[in-house]
């Protein structure tokens, strides 16, 4: 069985769902009591390194854009993206 770390991104900014209403998504905010090395999700991915990520292009899926730099930014951090 694979595990995967699953993000989607929005203008670039890692944003959490709600309920498929995309123009609700909200920017996620990490807390610092889950003792983290950073509040930044990129900063978090690129430290404990999961062995898989699934990232959604909210912007490409919608036909606005898109996140490709962001998506780079990560793909050194995984085995599989």
């Amino acid at each position: 069985m694979r595990l995967y770390f699953v993000t989607d991104l929005l203008n670039g900014i890692v944003v959490r769902g709600v309920s498929g209403k995309r123009e609700e998504y909200k920017p996620v905010h990490l807390e610092s009591k889950l003792n983290l090395p950073s509040s930044d999700l990129f900063v978090v991915i690129r430290e404990i390194k999961p062995k898989n990520l699934y990232v959604a292009d909210l912007d490409r899926i919608m036909g606005k854009g898109d996140n490709i730099d962001a998506i780079e930014k990560l793909t050194t951090s995984v085995d599989d993206l």
